[in-house]
């Protein structure tokens, strides 16, 4: 009865109940006269535009920009003879914000036709707006990381690849739905089943390097994060991000080589040789093998560098450092340990003629020429060798091959001379 007492004697809402309705209502309703000047509005309304518009012009709400635009849109509308029609507005409010929205028009007629009034329903998807614009920035924004950007479910299927990661999707043969382990070596996949995985289901992240495949072939070196995302109903989403470590690999395999390596010619630097001398000693001691440490002077070097410059005496250098790598054999040890002074490292000898012999060719191979340019250097070699007993230390090992080649040296030069404690028993080779 409540209900009934409401409503007029012909079934229609009481205007004071259509006005608490409007005034309650989520919805911003504007009344218009034929010119668009605002009659009325309800509070929703106020909210939007962000003060009372009632008898401005409706123009005078928008954004200036979309004046034009809007207007031609309800001409249009009216033309047509539409008398609804929907549009979306930007409302410019008194502090200068901008408010976004979708608005149903419905246009009221006179007795000839003409426009009496315009009711407006205003929905503000400001928000809604400003969400989808972010979505779409963020997905430019991935789409132009140079970065390998996916999306996957936690089986590994991927949903989701920017850009880079859609080239390599392209060059890469693959049966059936994508899957993130299809995008790297056999290794990697190995790690990403045994550790990456099972650390995103249990800790929600993991980070780890792997090689990506760029191509069939072509691989690269890549760090690796993979982070689980809850959504809303309890779906997970794990994004994946791989950089590109291939140059800072390098870098590091470069700073490596140069800590432990000649610059010069490539070959193991005194440390490296050194270091090598005591695993050799150390196994040598364990299995009762023979190993053998020779020292390398040059003879005649200096007069290069004086006669021909020093870019003469580098090539000369490197060509020696070839020469010394060819006599010796594959898991011998050549190294640079100072201008003109090389060190060989020999294991797994079964006596010391092996040892001799390689001295022998390496006093050969140092009498040939070397042509550089329209030069041609001359050289010799001194040879001082020490052979390791059980009792050796790397720095008594090494004081013996130096004293060794001191006295071929002083021996004439272009020999080799093999340490003994008891120099008469001293073996003496001329080249």
């Amino acid at each position: 009865m409540a209900n009934e007492a409401r409503r007029g004697l012909d079934g229609s809402v009481p205007d004071d109940l259509m006005r608490a309705m409007a005034e309650r209502s989520p919805i911003g309703f504007c009344l218009t006269d034929g010119e668009g000047n605002v009659l009325s509005v309800n509070q929703r309304m106020i909210d939007i535009v962000g003060s009372d518009p009632t008898g401005q012009n409706l123009v005078a709400l928008l954004v200036p920009e979309d004046v034009d635009a809007t207007v031609a849109m309800a001409v249009a509308a009216f033309h047509e003879s539409r008398n609804t029609y929907q549009m979306q507005v930007r409302f410019r409010r008194p502090d200068g914000s901008v408010r976004h929205a979708d608005v149903h028009c419905e246009t009221q007629l006179d007795s000839h036709g003409e426009i009496d009034g315009i009711v407006l329903g205003v929905i503000d998807n400001t928000d809604a707006f400003l969400a989808r614009l972010e979505s779409d920035r963020f997905a430019l924004l991935l789409a132009d990381l140079t970065d390998f950007v996916a999306l996957c479910d936690p089986a590994g299927r991927v949903t989701y690849l920017n850009r880079v990661a859609e080239i390599s999707a392209r060059e890469i043969p693959m049966i059936g739905a994508r899957r993130l382990a299809d995008f790297f070596d056999a290794p990697s996949r190995g790690r990403l089943a045994a550790e990456g995985w099972p650390e995103v289901s249990t800790h929600g992240f993991w980070q780890g390097e792997l090689t990506l495949s760029c191509a069939p072939g072509v691989t690269s070196a890549v760090s690796v994060s993979l982070t689980a995302h809850e959504h809303i109903g309890g779906e997970q989403t794990v994004s994946v991000v791989a950089r590109d470590i291939s140059d800072m690999k390098a870098a590091q395999r470069a700073l490596e080589i140069q800590a432990t390596h000649d610059v010069l010619t490539g070959l193991p630097n005194r440390a490296l040789m050194f270091d090598r001398v005591t695993h050799a000693l150390d196994r040598s001691q364990r299995a009762t093998e023979l190993v053998a440490l020779m020292f390398v002077d040059l003879d005649g070097f200096k007069a290069i560098n004086d006669d021909f410059g020093h870019d003469v005496g580098d090539e000369v250098l490197r060509g020696v450092s070839t020469r010394l790598v060819d006599c010796v054999r594959a898991g011998d040890t050549v190294a640079r340990i100072g201008g003109d002074e090389f060190v060989i490292l020999t294991e797994n000898l079964a006596d010391e003629t092996i040892a001799l012999e390689i001295a022998d060719r390496i006093l050969r191979q140092m009498t040939v020429p070397f042509a550089v340019g329209s030069s041609i250097a001359t050289i010799g070699a001194s040879i001082g060798v020490a052979f390791a007993t059980s009792k050796s230390t790397v720095a008594g090992l090494v004081k013996q091959a130096d004293l060794a080649v001191y006295e071929a040296k002083r021996a004439g030069r272009s020999r080799y001379m093999i340490f003994s404690d008891a120099p008469q028993q001293s073996l003496r080779h001329s080249a």
